[in-house]
């Protein structure tokens, strides 16, 4: 089928300009590399955002692209095609450095709103404040820079009598947030229209209450006096969300279009259910889970032997297995283009799997190897997954190099890559070198390279201080 002329009834009024944007982008010729003047430890991009950041080794948070809301969380609404860096608001103390938040650990991306959490067990929101976004026992006004979550149901070491505590992992969403604690507790706030927020009620929420135990009830490990409890991490995006235990368990509450929580039915759940495993009609779940990653239409997971389960719609080859049909079961991602590559592939399936990031309409993951790899849908102008070959796939293919250089390429695909995250309509991925590299949409300049210029393969678009390129911020 065409890539423009399919779903030609929605698109054919943009058939010429998106022909052009297409093969323009694909052959944009190079931007100026941002620079960040401290090493990069990871970088983010969310379900439905057009805005991404970036943290530092000293735990500095650098962010780009839109800002309606204040998301880049520099005191301003003004857009930037660049980083810049997010001020303080209410951090104090280790949080603070007299100007900029720092000693950040983690940063997590809302559609209009971003939130992170420091090395000292605290967490900060900006942007959007309409339902609660911001944890803050307020709907409004808007904050232009970090203000901090309150405790709301949290106890014990959680909570210091006015804020939430002692925090983990953060997980933001389209109109919601959850975060896990040290203690292994999660607590989540915003919206609450599908039951996402867990605590066996629709009714938003604009301070954390504490997700509830569900059938982890059964499961003596992941329950304590009512609450899902033994919590690693967290993943969520528009109408739920999932949680891994340390015992390697899956769970997953609120919508349930297309059978995103995987038990095997279409059915809201206001508390957590177990994800099942593969076997349809049987009473098997799905274990030995060590990563999981939710998305607007479709959840995957990772086991500790690196192979990757999805689950929920196929329609837009999301679930990565070969074909485009929906499913209420967890199913073995496909090798693809991995069949070439012997530490990526069993001789089947994608295995090897080390960091995965899932949103609607596509999903990106990274191996041991260092290798990346994308499957879903393309966008109307441009490709989600990363190639100049095909613009969509229902099984991975290996993201090209792009603009990537030295270490970052063996001259066909950008390689040494140490983490990806996707996003709606871009994604980025940092590598080894220190570098970040981005691709798809930049109307707002969420590529972060100086341009609003879109890109179906990743442009060099920052790089950190160990890097040995020559950026110019």
């Amino acid at each position: 089928k065409n890539f423009f002329l399919r779903n030609k009834v929605s698109r054919g009024i943009f058939l010429v300009f998106g022909l052009f944007v297409f093969f323009g982008a694909a052959q944009s010729t190079h931007a100026a590399t941002m620079q960040i003047d401290e090493d990069i430890i990871s970088v983010s991009v969310g379900e439905g955002s057009n805005h991404a950041c970036a943290v530092t080794a000293t735990g500095g948070v650098y962010c780009w692209g839109y800002n309606i809301n204040g998301q880049l969380g520099d005191d301003s609404i003004v857009q930037k095609t660049a980083p810049v860096q997010v001020h303080d608001g209410e951090a104090t103390g280790v949080d603070a450095d007299g100007g900029y938040l720092t000693n950040v650990v983690k940063v997590s991306m809302g559609t209009l709103y971003t939130c992170a959490i420091t090395n000292a067990g605290n967490a900060y929101c900006w942007g959007r404040a309409n339902g609660g976004l911001l944890g803050n026992d307020s709907t409004t006004p808007n904050r232009l820079t970090p203000v901090r979550v309150h405790d709301g149901e949290a106890t014990g070491v959680d909570q210091d009598g006015i804020y939430l505590t002692n925090i983990a992992d953060i997980s933001s969403g389209v109109d919601h947030s959850c975060v896990v604690t040290n203690a292994g507790n999660a607590y989540c706030w915003g919206d609450n229209g599908s039951g996402e927020l867990g605590n066996n009620s629709t009714t938003d929420r604009t301070s954390p209450v504490r997700v509830q135990d569900g059938e982890a009830v059964s499961v003596p490990t992941d329950t304590s006096g009512g609450y899902l409890t033994n919590i690693t991490e967290i993943s969520v995006t528009t109408y739920h969300s999932c949680a891994v235990t340390n015992a390697g368990n899956a769970y997953c509450w609120g919508g349930n279009i297309y059978g995103i929580l995987g038990d095997e039915t279409t059915t809201s759940r206001y508390t957590p259910v177990r994800v099942h495993d593969e076997v349809a009609g049987g009473s098997g779940l799905l274990t030995d889970v060590v990563k999981i990653s939710s998305a607007f239409s479709n959840t995957c997971a990772v086991k500790s032997t690196g192979s990757t389960y999805c689950w929920g719609q196929g329609t837009y080859y999301n679930l990565g297995a070969g074909s485009n049909v929906n499913t209420t079961l967890p199913t073995l991602v496909h090798d693809g283009e991995a069949a070439a590559i012997p530490a990526d592939t069993d001789g089947t399936y994608l295995t090897n799997v080390d960091n995965i990031s899932s949103v609607w309409r596509h999903t990106c993951t990274v191996t041991d190897a260092g290798n990346i790899y994308c499957w879903g849908d393309d966008h109307a102008f441009y490709t989600l997954i990363g190639s100049d070959l095909v613009p969509y796939s229902n099984t991975p293919v290996r993201v090209n190099d792009g603009e990537a250089t030295g270490a970052d390429t063996d001259g066909t695909y950008l390689i040494n890559v140490e983490m990806v995250s996707a996003g709606s309509s871009f994604s980025c991925a940092l590598t080894f070198s220190n570098n970040i590299y981005c691709w798809g949409d930049n109307t707002y300049g969420q590529l972060g390279n100086g341009t609003v210029i879109a890109d179906n393969l990743p442009v060099f678009s920052i790089e950190g201080a160990s890097s040995s390129g020559d950026g110019d911020l």
